[in-house]
């Protein structure tokens, strides 16, 4: 039996662009919605202009320039 199609929307973070790329590809392939960030200071930027911005799963790489991937999962926790 073949996967059921995703349909939530899913972030994914990474200062590599291959990465993106390939994540992107990957998800979109199984029906889910994606979006992309290259850092931390970039997300939180993306939830301050969109309030309202619905998540249902964050892939965040762990070690990325200024702020890692813990910092930025505690720092989105708290805004949410």
């Amino acid at each position: 039996m073949p996967p059921l199609p995703g349909t939530e929307t899913i972030l994914v973070v990474d200062d590599e662009h291959a990465i993106l790329s390939i994540a992107t590809l990957m998800l979109q392939r199984h029906g889910y919605n994606v979006i992309t960030s290259p850092s931390g200071k970039e997300t939180l930027h993306l939830f301050a202009v969109f309030p309202d911005l619905h998540v249902d799963l964050m892939l965040i790489d762990i070690i990325m320039p200024e702020m890692n991937g813990v910092e930025l999962a505690s720092r989105l926790s708290e805004i949410r």
